[in-house]
Parts: C-alpha cells; sequence; structure tokens
C-alpha cells in the first residue's frame, strides 16, 4: 500500500500533467487560429501607400477680351478661329474671310483669335514673318492688336494696327524695325502675290515718317510707321489712309 506522501506527490503530479496537456492544447489551438484561422477570416492588408495625383498641365492664361483700337467703327466686324498660329493657317483664314466683299473703299475689323482668344500681337507677327523674332514684342507692344482688311478694286488689303506701351520710345521701335527690314519678307503680309518689291524707301503721310516698298503688282505698297501711340502695317497705300482716321489720327 502506498504511503499517505507518495499519494500526495502522485496525485500532484497527475494535476501538473493534466494542467501542462491543458496548456498545451489551449496553445496549439491558439497557434492554429493565429497562424491559419485568424489569415483565413481577416486577410493581412499591406501597407497603405498614397499615389501622388499625376501633373496636370495648366490652362493656358486667358488674355483679357479684345478691345478695338478704333474710335470710329469699321463698315464691318467679322472673327476667325485660327486652329494653330502658322503661317499657312493664318493666310488661309483670311483668305476666306476676304471673300465676305465689302463695297470698295470700306474696311472690315478682324478679330483674330484661337481657342485661348485674342491672339497676342508679339506671337501674331512672328507668324508671318519670322524677322519679327528678334524684336521685343512684348516689351514694346500691348498684347492686343486690331487687324483690318480694306477692300478696293485692285483687291483686299490686310492692315494690322499694335499700340506701343506708354514706357516705350517710339524711336526705339522704328530703329529695330531698321535692323530687320531687310529680312522681313513683306509678301508674307499679302492674301495674294504682291509680286517683285523695289526696296525700302522713307515716305511721309501728313506729319507722319513711313517705310514703304512698292511691289509690281497693282496696288501693291507695304507702308509701316509709327502714327501717335500706333504702330501701323498696311499693305496698301490707300488701305493706310482709310484707316488712320478710324484711329482718330
Amino acid at each position: 500500500m502506498p504511503s499517505g506522501i507518495e499519494e500526495v506527490r502522485s496525485g500532484g503530479f497527475r494535476t501538473v500533467l493534466v494542467i501542462f496537456l491543458a496548456l498545451a492544447v489551449v496553445s496549439g489551438v491558439g497557434a492554429l487560429g493565429y497562424f491559419y484561422v485568424f489569415p483565413a477570416l481577416f486577410p493581412r492588408v499591406g501597407p497603405i501607400s498614397e499615389t501622388p495625383p499625376a501633373d496636370v498641365p495648366a490652362a493656358p492664361a486667358q488674355l483679357a477680351p479684345h478691345q478695338s483700337y478704333l474710335i470710329l467703327p469699321a463698315a464691318a466686324q467679322a472673327e476667325i478661329l485660327l486652329g494653330d498660329r502658322s503661317f499657312p493657317t493664318v493666310v488661309a483664314s483670311l483668305q476666306n474671310e476676304a471673300f465676305a466683299q465689302l463695297a470698295d473703299g470700306q474696311v472690315k475689323e478682324v478679330k483674330i483669335s484661337d481657342r485661348n482668344g485674342q491672339v497676342p500681337f508679339k506671337d501674331y507677327l512672328p507668324a508671318i514673318t519670322p524677322a519679327a523674332l528678334a524684336l521685343d514684342l512684348s516689351s514694346w507692344f500691348e498684347d492686343d492688336f486690331t487687324a483690318l482688311l480694306y477692300y478696293n478694286p485692285a483687291g483686299v488689303w490686310p492692315v494690322y494696327v499694335a499700340k506701343i506701351r506708354p514706357t516705350v520710345d517710339y524711336q526705339t521701335v522704328i530703329s529695330n524695325l531698321l535692323s530687320v527690314e531687310g529680312a522681313m519678307d513683306a509678301a508674307n503680309f499679302y492674301l495674294t502675290s504682291p509680286g517683285s518689291f523695289s526696296g525700302f524707301k522713307d515716305g511721309k503721310y501728313k506729319t507722319y515718317n513711313t517705310r514703304y516698298n512698292v511691289g509690281s503688282v497693282l496696288g501693291a505698297s507695304f507702308n509701316y510707321g509709327v502714327f501717335g501711340n500706333y504702330l501701323v502695317i498696311a499693305t496698301n497705300f490707300d488701305g493706310l489712309k482709310a484707316v488712320l482716321p478710324l484711329l482718330g489720327l
């Protein structure tokens, strides 16, 4: 017969063994739950990373609405919308508008714009004559400009009016235009061929000094000069004379 002490020791050992086995079972179940059951029910989500938004190109700056420089209205108004600012597009658009005839001696004002609004003079002039890229147009002239078509029996003649900024000496404008005059292809300003030119000469109209170049085609006479606060470029001398009164000059 085991003694009482041995029974106590035996009973204590069994108790410890039962506790150990219970803990092992619990641990095993816990491990099973942690490694297999819990991930199946709740999949682990990786670290959240925020993808920065793609760069969105800034919208082109919108120009102020076009304001005509004429103080007396032209006989007609029109607008052409350019698909781009290339020379062929500009000329073709003006040629199409020229088909809308006016009476001889009349002037039509044409707003020239694209999807961003009125085309700035600093961009328009180089599209017609690349020699203008050598000029500081953005500093000398306001962005807005007035374009016109003059009608007479010999054809349709573009005239352009750009406003000189108040802080700019007009002599600066003239002297720099003279420096690129030889590279300025006057024929590009015309809607049809003006023929060959004879070379630029000094001219005068009223009290204003001008530069002019006569083409071999009847009516083609390229003229430019500073009139008041404006640079006026005309492809026909009668067109120049018809536009100046509309500017109050």
